[in-house]
């Protein structure tokens, strides 16, 4: 197992999600965040880890006892952690590869009070890292994803700023800034595969008009998913 990285310095503003319920691990509780990293950085997602011991006893030893296999995925666990005190919170990171894949990662955490297997999910705009590509480039790369490769639809912004809700739900960059029309580029963090997303304007009317380029069709129907998702919440 590769120790990880210190967690000085690693913020994210994405939210934190549960990986392992307190009770039923009997004090260990652990909470996980995706951190988006801007440049390349291979094809892992570094993920930030909160645990914090709820119980009235010091808990030890705690390690990942078994890593991530299976569908193509890998992870770098994390350095064994001696001791968590009584209502201590310690930080760490595990890097996964998700493979471009939406499926869960599953391992197992074992600590002085056994072993839990948990889950960590990636939303599909995680897979993603952006890219900054001039316009040209934009343009012939989303001549070449058409057919089976592209995905339409219309969505309503509900009054929502377009740039910040893209950019919130993927990791992508806007790189055209036209009034009515908006392009964003990443490539997948595994694979490096070129993903576009763009919108423009419906002629009289609230709709707005949208283009998802992307190789993986798995993939894309998870983007697309997600990017109507983003607009309705």
């Amino acid at each position: 197992m590769v120790p990880q990285q210190s967690v000085e310095g690693i913020h994210s503003t994405l939210p934190r999600q549960e990986l392992l319920n307190w009770v039923t691990s009997r004090g260990l509780g652990i909470e996980y965040q995706f951190v988006r990293q801007l440049t390349s950085s291979g094809p892992m997602n570094l993920i930030k880890l909160f645990l914090k011991n709820h119980s009235s006893d010091i808990i030890t030893q705690i390690r990942i006892s078994k890593v991530v296999e299976g569908h193509g995925m890998n992870m770098a666990a994390f350095a064994s952690i001696p001791k968590v005190g009584v209502n201590q919170e310690v930080q760490t990171t595990v890097s996964i590869d998700f493979n471009s894949k939406v499926q869960p990662a599953q391992f197992d955490i074992t600590d002085s009070n056994g072993t839990h297997s948990v889950k960590i999910h990636a939303e599909a705009g995680e897979l993603l890292r952006p890219i900054n590509m001039p316009l040209e480039e934009y343009t012939a790369v989303e001549a070449k994803l058409q057919g089976m490769h592209m995905s339409t639809g219309q969505i309503n912004p509900n009054g929502k700023n377009v740039s910040a809700t893209v950019q919130g739900f993927a990791n992508v960059v806007q790189v055209d800034d036209v009034e009515g029309e908006y392009k964003f580029a990443g490539t997948t963090l595994s694979g490096d595969k070129p993903v576009l997303i763009s919108m423009s304007t419906v002629a009289d009317s609230q709709y707005l008009k949208y283009r998802l380029h992307v190789e993986n069709a798995v993939l894309a129907a998870s983007l697309q998913a997600g990017l109507n998702k983003a607009f309705m919440e």
